[in-house]
C-alpha cells in the first residue's frame, strides 16, 4: 500500500479508536456500515474496511459474519506485574484498578524439552500443571500456563497450587511456606502469532500478535517455577514495578 494509502487508513484508525475509548460505542455496540463510516471520516469504503481490519486484530473490534462490526470493550491498558515479597501472584493486575478474577484447572503430567530446561529436570519428569483464565470486567484478557517440578512438592501442602493451607497465596510465599524461598525471578517477553485455541478463547482475530511473557522463578539451588502468561499484544502492555527482596 502507497504511503498516502497507508496514512489515510491509520488516520481512519486513530478516530475510530478514539471514540471506541471516549464511549460512543459501548462493548457490543454495533458500529455504523463502511459506508457510512466513510462518509463520517471523508474517505472511501476500501480505506474504512483496511482500518477495521487493524482494529480487530488490535482486538478493539470484532466482525460477525453476516452482522458487522461490534466494539469489543478492549482497549490498551497497562498491566503492571508487582513482584514483592510473599507475591508472585497468577494474574496481572489493571494500572486503572479493575477488577480481575481467575478460574483454574490443575493435571499433573510430564514435562517436554522445553519445560524440562526451564526447571532443570529430566524430560519426562512429573510436574504439576495448572492453567489459568484470568478476567477483567467479566471479559478474558489473559492465559496462564504455570509447571512446578513434583520432585519439590509431592507430598508437601504446596502440592497443589490452589489447594490446601497456601492456596492461591502465589508462588514466592506458596514456596517459601516449605523452606524453598525464592530468590531470583526471570521474565522474558516473547511476541508471537496467536494460536487457533488462543484466538478462540481471547477472542480476537486469528491474525492478532501476543505477548508471551516467559517467568521463571529460581530457589537458591535450582528453578522452581515457569509459567507462561499470554496477553493480547494490542490490547495490552505489561509494565513492571520489581522489588528487591523476594524472600517472603
Amino acid at each position: 500500500m502507497a504511503s498516502a494509502g497507508l496514512a489515510q487508513y491509520r488516520k481512519i484508525a486513530d478516530e475510530i479508536r478514539q471514540r471506541i475509548l471516549a464511549g460512543e460505542w459501548k462493548p457490543g455496540a454495533a458500529l455504523p456500515s463502511h459506508e457510512e463510516l466513510a462518509r463520517q471520516t471523508g474517505s472511501d469504503v476500501e480505506a474504512v474496511h483496511v482500518a477495521l481490519r487493524e482494529l480487530a486484530v488490535e482486538g478493539i473490534v470484532e466482525g460477525r459474519l453476516g452482522s458487522g462490526v461490534y466494539a469489543t470493550g478492549l482497549t490498551r491498558r497497562a498491566v503492571t506485574r508487582v513482584m514483592q515479597p510473599g507475591g508472585g501472584s497468577v494474574a496481572p493486575v489493571f494500572e486503572d484498578g479493575r477488577e480481575t478474577a481467575y478460574t483454574h484447572q490443575t493435571t499433573t503430567t510430564t514435562a517436554d524439552r522445553h519445560i524440562a530446561q526451564r526447571l532443570a529436570i529430566d524430560i519426562g519428569s512429573d510436574v504439576m500443571r495448572t492453567t489459568y483464565e484470568c478476567t477483567a470486567g467479566g471479559r478474558l484478557y489473559a492465559l496462564v500456563t504455570s509447571w512446578e517440578p513434583l520432585e519439590l512438592t509431592a507430598g508437601t501442602p504446596i502440592a497443589f497450587p490452589e489447594q490446601g493451607p497456601h492456596a492461591g497465596r502465589g508462588v514466592l510465599a506458596r514456596f517459601a511456606a516449605v523452606g524453598l524461598p525464592a530468590i531470583r525471578v526471570n521474565e522474558d517477553l516473547i511476541p508471537r502469532a496467536v494460536t487457533t485455541h488462543e484466538a478462540r478463547l481471547l477472542n480476537v482475530a486469528r491474525s492478532a500478535l501476543v505477548v508471551v511473557v516467559e517467568r521463571t522463578v529460581f530457589g537458591a539451588e535450582r528453578p522452581l517455577e515457569a509459567a507462561d502468561t499470554v496477553l493480547p499484544a494490542g490490547v495490552v502492555q505489561p509494565h513492571y514495578i520489581t522489588r528487591p527482596d523476594l524472600g517472603g
